[in-house]
């Protein structure tokens, strides 16, 4: 009689695949739902039950840990995950994949937190063109905004635009394959816009600032709702860039969204989010 593998093997059989991969993706809703602190239980627990599993599904777990860190605000642990994930899909033929390209950019996004344009930026442009070949136009759309980002930064303005506008661009062609999809489009518009008003604020074009800051709003509203950490702080940045127009009135206006935005946020979170396994 034929040998048949349990349902809980891995398609290597090497042991139970699924407690470890259940944490790691209510990892990724949390962090997606802006709860980073119990992402981030999620996420080093999975790493810990993915021990003893192979070492690819080691690197898919260190690939989330990375990510909830970085939203966390420490790119050094962030970069260390970053950096083990990156070797344990290299080492296993995976870096023509969307997690590699994936864990790249949040590899490259820890050097852009310090300052190191000269490594972020090749490893952004990787991860960009993976993720062409690999055909994922809505992940290829975050990696753009971040290469907008090094290019404002390094006072290209003409090349952060013509990025910002592809997004815009490639973003509306993309019919969403359900809630969460649509949402996750609605930010990476709302990204897109409030860089062009950035732009627009930094040439004085104080109509088009406006319509791009509105728009970038409405966005992250549609995407988050209003009591979500990315909209706050998408409104802080309004907020001052307002501000730096010299229009007290909607910068005002902006303050208050933000601070009931807060208020909301801080009510949701006295309850906590539901742990789930």
């Amino acid at each position: 009689m034929a040998d048949h593998q349990d349902e809980d093997k891995d398609e290597n059989g090497d042991g139970d695949d699924t407690t470890w991969r259940r944490f790691a993706e209510t990892a990724e809703e949390l962090l997606a739902d802006g709860h980073l602190d119990a992402a981030l239980t999620h996420a080093a627990a999975a790493y810990g039950l993915a021990e003893d599993t192979p070492r690819t599904h080691r690197g898919d777990a260190a690939r989330v840990l990375a990510s909830v860190h970085l939203a966390l605000g420490a790119p050094r642990p962030a970069r260390r995950y970053a950096a083990e994930a990156r070797a344990s899909f290299e080492a296993a033929g995976r870096l023509e994949t969307l997690e590699a390209a994936e864990v790249t950019h949040v590899w490259a996004l820890t050097y852009l937190a310090d300052g190191d344009l000269e490594t972020a930026t090749p490893a952004l442009e990787q991860s960009a063109a993976t993720f062409e070949r690999v055909g994922s136009p809505h992940a290829l759309a975050g990696v753009l905004l971040t290469l907008a980002e090094v290019s404002l930064a390094m006072g290209e303005g003409d090349d952060a635009e013509g990025l910002l506008e592809r997004v815009v661009r490639d973003v509306q062609a993309i019919d969403p394959e359900g809630e969460a999809h649509a949402e996750h489009l609605n930010a990476l518009m709302g990204k897109a816009f409030l860089g062009l008003g950035s732009l627009a604020v930094q040439r004085g074009r104080r109509d088009e600032a406006r319509d791009r800051l509105s728009r970038a709003i409405t966005f992250f509203e549609a995407a988050h709702g209003l009591a979500h950490p990315e909209t706050i702080e998408a409104l802080d940045e309004v907020v001052a860039l307002y501000r730096r127009l010299g229009d007290e009135v909607s910068a005002a206006g902006a303050a208050e969204e933000r601070a009931i935005a807060e208020r909301e946020l801080a009510a949701r979170d006295a309850f906590g989010p539901v742990g789930r396994a």
